[in-house]
C-alpha cells in the first residue's frame, strides 16, 4: 500500500503518508528483532502496525 500511495505524498495535507512510512519501517525492524528476541520484537512490530493503521485511517477516511 505504501508504494501504491507514494504519489499522494506531494499533495498538501498528506502528512499521513510519512506516518505510514515510519510505521512500515518500525514494523520491519520489529519483525527482524523478533527473530532474536520474540517479545520485544513483537511489541515493536505491534507499535509499527498501530502507526500504519492510524495513517491509513487518516489517509483513507470511510466517508470518501
Amino acid at each position: 500500500m505504501l508504494v501504491a500511495t507514494a504519489g499522494e505524498r506531494r499533495r498538501a495535507g498528506s502528512g499521513w503518508w510519512d506516518l505510514m512510512g515510519v510505521g512500515v519501517a518500525i514494523s520491519i525492524v520489529g519483525a527482524a528483532l523478533a527473530q532474536v528476541a520474540s517479545t520485544p520484537g513483537g511489541i515493536v512490530a505491534i507499535a509499527g502496525a498501530a502507526l500504519v493503521l492510524v495513517a491509513a485511517t487518516l489517509g483513507f477516511p470511510p466517508g470518501e
